[in-house]
């Protein structure tokens, strides 16, 4: 038999999970209902005097106010003691109901920001009309805002759509009275959803802060890629130099042209590559950024393309998103092979990769790779990984030139 006490525990903790859905407009479930875990049959039989007592404070708690709502009930029948009637489901029909008995500190939630959802829909800048209209990300996120922050959102949005980005060509140069640049960019995931960036199919998949550059029409801040020239004869045509960093409109303005390009995941590997390759140019450190690399002329007109990263289910999903950017890379030193003859190099880490389908862009023996970290997750719920910096130089240097032999000997 649940108390009113109890009960009045339980309709607070639904009010704490429920309360932004409600201050969002969205009205469900009402009525809310709690079952009161009535006792019935022998129980009710053995227990008697003790449930029409406990029935008889749930009436007067409702007949005296000290609780909203109504109560369901139902006739029980006593072996040789009569029929008695329980209440079996306590209702509360609406939010004010539910908020009269939620903690205030919930309620105070609640007001503050359905009172910001209300600001939002009165500003025309912003593309919501309706509470619906409104992601329920983007309403946690103002929820949580302090109220100098709030005040900065609402700006912000404004003056971006009234007035736009003014002179300014990057993010960065925009003026807004007393708001920092930094700030637009630190927040650009809630900019976009009030700008609605998202119907922009131009930069669809893109993260918040291109969408919102991109709707702006300002200019995209440029990845400085690592580059290594493993060729003698790329270096003569850069002034000798083997490693340097450089945007890919820079790269694409020069006369490099390599043959062959090795796209390394992590920034360490890339910088130590000592290698003399004829026509080979190494390009390392995007990381998750890889497939930015389409937009590299030396990518379409390279003879062939490597992959080299992490053997772990982050790094070969960045292969495969490599390759669902255009570009037809194939993968190096990432196979069961490598992963079982360096087990002394093995080690664990938090999950970092969210799903366990398999992407479609891998090989047969990439899928099986693939397939293995995804059961060692399950078993741990830790990712196994080996990293490539941890793999011997030797071996490393071997395969490239091996792999770099075969492709000289492919596109002749």
């Amino acid at each position: 038999m649940l108390s009113v006490e109890a009960a009045i525990g339980e309709l607070r903790r639904r009010c704490a999970d429920l309360w932004l859905h409600w201050a969002l407009g969205q009205d469900g479930p009402w009525p809310l209902k709690l079952t009161l875990k009535a006792p019935q049959g022998t129980l009710f039989d053995d227990h008697v005097i003790a449930a029409t007592a406990w029935a008889g404070t749930w009436r007067s708690a409702i007949d005296k106010h000290r609780i909203p709502g109504r109560l369901i009930t139902a006739a029980r029948r006593a072996r040789r003691l009569g029929t008695h009637v329980l209440p079996i489901t306590w209702v509360i029909d609406d939010l004010d109901s539910a908020l009269s008995v939620a903690d205030p500190d919930i309620v105070a939630s609640y007001e503050l920001a359905a009172g910001r959802f209300a600001q939002a829909l009165a500003t025309p800048q912003i593309a919501w009309n309706v509470l619906s209209d409104i992601p329920f990300k983007s309403g946690k996120t103002i929820a949580g805002l302090d109220a100098a922050e709030w005040a900065t959102a609402l700006t912000v949005a404004t003056h971006l759509v009234a007035v736009g980005p003014g002179d300014a060509t990057v993010l960065r140069q925009i003026r807004i009275p007393g708001v920092h640049s930094k700030w637009i960019e630190q927040n650009a995931t809630l900019l976009c959803a009030m700008l609605d960036t998202d119907t922009d199919t131009d930069t669809e998949g893109a993260d918040p802060l291109t969408r919102l550059i991109a709707r702006l029409g300002l200019d995209a801040k440029q990845t400085r890629l690592q580059v290594t020239l493993a060729c003698p004869r790329l270096r003569a045509h850069a002034a000798g130099l083997r490693r340097f960093h450089a945007t890919i409109p820079i790269l694409n303005d020069t006369v490099l042209a390599p043959a062959i390009i090795l796209i390394v995941e992590n920034e360490a590997p890339g910088q130590t590559l000592d290698l003399d390759l004829g026509g080979v140019a190494v390009i390392g450190g995007l990381g998750k950024a890889a497939p930015i690399l389409a937009q590299l002329n030396w990518i379409h007109t390279a003879n062939r393309l490597v992959y080299w990263g992490d053997i772990d289910r982050a790094g070969i999903a960045i292969l495969a998103s490599v390759r669902r950017a255009g570009l037809p890379v194939s993968g190096i030193l990432m196979d069961e092979k490598v992963l079982d003859a360096h087990r002394g190099a093995w080690h664990t880490t938090g999950t970092q990769q969210a799903t366990d389908t398999i992407p479609a862009e891998l090989t047969d023996t990439e899928a099986a790779l693939y397939q293995r970290l995804n059961a060692y997750h399950r078993e741990h719920g830790r990712e196994l990984q080996l990293e490539q910096e941890h793999l011997p130089k030797s071996l490393v240097n071997n395969a490239i030139r091996e792999w770099t032999v075969a492709s000289a000997d492919l596109s002749t």
